[in-house]
């Protein structure tokens, strides 16, 4: 019976050194892997997502853009003959011209460029950049003019037939092109830069508004958060437009 109790006795003793050494065992390798995720260069550079517009690559990004200016081209229309709102109307138009060259600029930087290279799109990205410097020549023929005037506003409506040709152009052959020629994961990357561009376009222009030097909205005024109708954002993916192109059409992958 003695034999028996220390047979029993032992086998314990060695189950619980058998379970202290597997309970070191899962701690060293726990260890380890810790060691191993502070010391992967990958894991501490990833960068933290942005915010807004993260799920979206770049082709999705430049048809918001469209969208949104055209609701802003609807938007100030709707006031050309009501005087009483020309504040308002002067705000949606600073509005628009920001978003005009900070869609162009961003493009022009990130997107054109790759995609005339890579989508074999030479002849088209090359007219692409001339539309761009004819809407900023209409937009400085605006500024000279008398916001409101009848002058102004026919000015207006070629800036935005302007426009409307050079987006169905985008929407038509561009970007179904840079679609096939550069897949979802490239244009997420285009994505984020040109996110980057516009965030620093906004920086910029809200430091020389803070200065006084600047006419144009500041990031806070642009989002809507100022609380002014200037701000409006258009619903769903497509403006509403009164001609018989609209801009802002859904892209389709």
């Amino acid at each position: 019976m003695a034999m028996f109790e220390n047979v029993v006795e032992s086998a314990k003793q060695a189950l619980n050194k058998a379970e202290e050494k597997v309970r070191e065992g899962v701690e060293t390798v726990e260890e380890k892997l810790r060691g191993k995720d502070d010391a992967n260069p990958e894991q501490q550079a990833r960068p933290e997502q942005p915010k807004g517009g993260q799920n979206e690559d770049a082709v999705e990004l430049l048809t918001n853009d469209h969208a949104l200016i055209a609701s802003l081209f609807d938007q100030i229309e709707s006031l050309k003959d009501k005087g009483q709102d020309s504040e308002l109307r002067d705000g949606l138009y600073a509005q628009l011209q920001w978003e005009l060259e900070a869609h162009a600029d961003a493009e022009e930087k990130a997107f054109y460029p790759v995609v005339e290279k890579e989508a074999n799109l030479r002849l088209q990205i090359i007219e692409a950049r001339q539309d761009h410097d004819r809407m900023r020549k209409l937009v400085k023929e605006l500024d000279a003019l008398k916001s409101g005037s009848e002058a102004w506003a026919d000015k207006l409506n070629e800036l935005r037939e302007t426009v409307e040709t050079h987006v169905d152009k985008e929407e038509d052959e561009i970007f179904p092109a840079a679609r096939q020629a550069l897949g979802e994961a490239r244009l997420m990357r285009i994505g984020a830069e040109l996110e980057q561009i516009k965030e620093t376009l906004t920086k910029k222009e809200g430091k020389r508004a803070g200065d006084g030097k600047s006419g144009k909205k500041t990031s806070e005024q642009r989002s809507g958060k100022s609380g002014s109708k200037a701000g409006a954002k258009p619903k769903g993916r497509s403006g509403k437009s009164g001609s018989t192109r609209k801009i802002g059409r859904q892209s389709t992958h």
